[in-house]
């Protein structure tokens, strides 16, 4: 098994932004071969 674990500098203002965008992309996170979960916080 592989735990990444990853610090993202988001720029001020733009956090709304960065979740939506997270949130889009989950989709296709998801969808690796082996995937398990992923978590923002």
């Amino acid at each position: 098994m592989i735990l990444e674990a990853v610090m993202l500098n988001v720029k001020s203002g733009c956090e709304g932004d960065f979740e939506m965008a997270f949130r889009e992309a989950s989709s296709l996170i998801a969808s690796i071969d082996g995937y398990l979960s992923h978590e923002l916080h």
